[in-house]
């Protein structure tokens, strides 16, 4: 597969979709050729439930509903 344009631009809304999280809503705070970084629309604890399952994962930890 050939290099891909990126086709975001600053302030695009998106919607990210992750295995076993979801949907996620957010807005492109940065693009670059071969990245964006992303501003999620979350609230404090919706952002602490993130942290903990990206942990989780990172760290091959049970899940907190597993605990």
């Amino acid at each position: 597969m050939g290099k891909v344009e990126n086709p975001f631009q600053k302030d695009d809304a998106v919607e990210v979709e992750i295995d076993d999280i979801g949907s996620l809503k957010g807005s492109v705070v940065r693009s670059t050729s071969d990245a964006i970084a992303i501003k999620l629309d979350i609230d404090p604890k919706g952002e602490e439930e993130l942290m903990a399952l990206i942990m989780a994962a990172f760290n091959d930890l049970p899940k907190i509903e597993e605990v």
